[in-house]
């Protein structure tokens, strides 16, 4: 598994359940963390999931055992512990073959095949896209001697739209998906000129090709056509972390499962989606 690189301030707290008062919260990490309680309170409704703070191993055992006295439940995680996201790979051409999915590299060669038995969760959300530049052009009415000056560029936002993340389990590999930046040749008849409905086919050959794989609440709504607010996020990093944290929290599961079952509080978190939140 690729792992976040450790150092004096590499743990973190996740918090496995939402807040019934978030206000609670709040109060605890402004005391704890020493923050301003403004920044606590946009803290708290990031949760469940992973704090961004990173912290010093007491203070993250501190923070964290403060908000189990609330009645959630909260871990310590060192950055040993935690996956790291951060370098995903992009994918950009792929072809689903009865074994796997074959990804292929910007020149065209196969640059890897992941057994569809290895992937192990897939997440979808929408993402506001990356602007663009629009220049201005007009033409010269006059001659003259002066120098020409040109207006500066427009910056245009592009509309939101899908991005994809999915795991391989052994090796642990992360894959990101932006679907404007995807070939979709391998749909042959089905392909269509929308890079959105070209990924939702995609998207639902794959799941469809992983019945074993931890699929996100947030992926579950988009397929579904559910309500916008279950699968936006407000930047593309939130949704990376929202990806980060079900990884972890499926782990969990995954290794408490024969020991006992999940308890309310925890089936909800592993189920709770939502645009601002993990």
């Amino acid at each position: 598994m690729e792992l976040e690189t450790s150092d004096n301030r590499s743990f973190h707290v996740v918090i496995f359940a939402a807040a019934d008062d978030p206000h609670d919260l709040a109060d605890v990490l402004a005391e704890v963390l020493r923050i301003h309680h403004t920044d606590a309170m946009i803290h708290s409704r990031l949760v469940p999931g992973i704090l961004p703070d990173r912290l010093s191993r007491d203070d993250a055992e501190r923070l964290a055992a403060a908000v189990n006295e609330l009645g959630l439940h909260a871990e310590c995680v060192s950055g040993s512990e935690m996956p790291n996201f951060g370098h995903g790979e992009t994918v950009h051409h792929v072809h689903c073959q009865d074994d796997g999915l074959d990804i292929f590299g910007l020149r065209g060669g196969l640059d890897d095949c992941v057994p569809w038995k290895e992937i192990e969760l897939v997440c979808v959300g929408v993402v506001p896209q990356e602007t663009t530049k629009h220049y201005l052009t007009s033409e010269m009415a006059t001659l003259s001697a002066a120098r020409r000056t040109s207006h500066a560029p427009l910056q245009v936002s592009l509309p939101a739209g899908p991005e994809l993340w999915f795991v391989r389990r052994n090796p642990f590999h992360a894959y990101r998906v932006d679907h404007k930046r995807m070939n979709y040749e391998y749909l042959g008849a089905r392909k269509t000129d929308s890079a959105t409905v070209n990924f939702r086919l995609f998207l639902e050959d794959l799941v469809g090709k992983v019945p074993h794989a931890y699929v996100t609440p947030s992926t579950r709504a988009f397929l579904t056509h559910g309500a916008e607010r279950l699968y936006q996020f407000d930047t593309a990093e939130h949704l990376q972390r929202y990806a980060q944290y079900h990884y972890l929290a499926h782990q969990r599961a995954s290794r408490t499962a024969s020991v006992a079952p999940p308890t309310q509080t925890e089936t909800a978190a592993t189920t709770t989606a939502g645009g601002n939140s993990p």
